[in-house]
């Protein structure tokens, strides 16, 4: 609908544009007297009025772009999970991660998420250590799910994690792989029964094996509490455009009781996928 409407005010406004280029000088019409009175400003008034129809189409467009990879993101997860990750393991669930700059994201954390926590059981916003993984640092970049599928994709994330530096901790396996660049496996205990301290301090020893085990670091403890699911099972896998710059990451996990190797799983069928999606973005980018 948008694109019809574009092409008609495009239309419209270079005939209006023409015909001011064009005016009788002797027309004794009350739209010629009119048009040639104002001719100057109704010509800005066309040329803002066309910037905008650009603008708008502008963004249009790459909105219906992104929505594209988005639903496509989405339906190949599924097709991964029902041809590989279906079955007793039914816990398993598959998301991709994407960097988004903090200023993009804080005010959905701030405002959006705590307006919906009034409706929605799932957002866990009431509690006091939601408050304490704000993503203040709002000119870096933090990986946010984008695509997720699984036993938990009704279930709106707003976890989010701060891409560090290559030589700062890690705050997660998604981080290291992003900044890697390669995939990444753990196989940890299970901590889903425990109940978690407000601080790192007063955690017990299996929590802080999860956590040294899955490459979180102590000082990234509040966006550890954020976590909705503490899987025990967990694989990363990078995603790159064709020139080889990381697009975001793909991650498996599963908090089962038992141990579960995606990589081992996966291991003749990843390189393939990931080559689906160099060539898929390169087409809808």
């Amino acid at each position: 609908m948008w694109t019809l409407l574009s092409k008609v005010a495009g239309v419209l406004l270079t005939i209006l544009l023409w015909y001011l280029q064009e005016l009788p000088k002797d027309s004794k019409e009350w739209y010629d007297i009119f048009l040639s009175k104002y001719k100057l400003s109704i010509a800005w008034l066309a040329l803002f009025a066309a910037i905008i129809v650009y603008f708008i189409d502008t963004v249009a467009n790459y909105c219906k772009r992104q929505n594209s990879i988005k639903k496509w993101s989405y339906n190949f997860l599924k097709h991964i999970v029902k041809e590989h990750l279906d079955g007793r393991d039914f816990q398993t669930r598959i998301s991709i991660l994407r960097p988004r700059k903090g200023y993009k994201i804080i005010f959905q954390f701030c405002i959006i998420y705590p307006i919906k926590s009034f409706f929605l059981k799932h957002y866990k916003v009431c509690k006091k250590q939601y408050w304490h993984n704000i993503p203040y640092k709002i000119f870096d970049d933090y990986l946010c799910i984008y695509a997720r599928y699984g036993h938990s994709d009704n279930i709106t994330s707003y976890t989010h994690f701060l891409i560090t530096d290559r030589n700062e901790p890690c705050n997660g396996l998604a981080d290291k792989c992003y900044k890697e660049g390669l995939e990444q496996e753990v196989c940890t205990v299970n901590i889903s029964h425990i109940n978690f301290s407000n601080k790192y301090e007063e955690e017990n020893r299996d929590v802080k094996k999860y956590m040294a085990d899955s490459f979180i670091d102590k000082k990234y403890y509040s966006t550890f509490l954020s976590m909705n699911t503490k899987a025990n099972n967990l694989y990363a896998v990078p995603i790159f455009y064709e020139d080889q710059r990381i697009w975001g990451v793909m991650m498996i996990d599963n908090d089962s009781n038992n141990r579960i190797s995606y990589k081992e799983k996966l291991d003749s069928h990843i390189a393939m996928y990931q080559k689906i999606f160099s060539y898929t973005l390169q087409i809808l980018k």
